[in-house]
């Protein structure tokens, strides 16, 4: 796990958020939090989403039960490899790493 992805997690501790860890190998880091009754999956992105990402994600998604699917992007600026269509299969919630710990805590509180 990288600086951010810490950071995060340390966030979620101070706002008082339940939270596991569902996958952090080779760089894919995803964590189900709990936030009013609701379970959060939240896809941490250091690089853009690969085709191997994505059949990786979808095959951990599948095992999991989940309210809502958030996928935060440390880097912008990176353009995904999927195409917006296979995006919007994930039925996802893209937000930017900030506005993530906001929502966060100001949600769970």
């Amino acid at each position: 796990m990288k600086k951010l992805d810490f950071e995060l997690l340390e966030e979620l501790q101070q706002c008082g958020v339940r939270y596991t860890i569902v996958s952090q190998r080779d760089g894919f880091v995803m964590i189900k939090v709990c936030i009013n009754d609701e379970t959060w999956i939240i896809w941490i992105r250091n690089s853009p989403i690969t085709e191997k990402a994505y059949v990786l994600a979808k095959k951990i998604l599948n095992k999991h039960k989940y309210d809502k699917l958030i996928i935060t992007r440390i880097n912008e600026k990176i353009a995904d490899h999927i195409s917006f269509k296979e995006l919007n299969e994930l039925k996802a919630e893209i937000l930017q790493f900030q506005q993530l710990k906001q929502t966060i805590c100001e949600t769970s509180s």
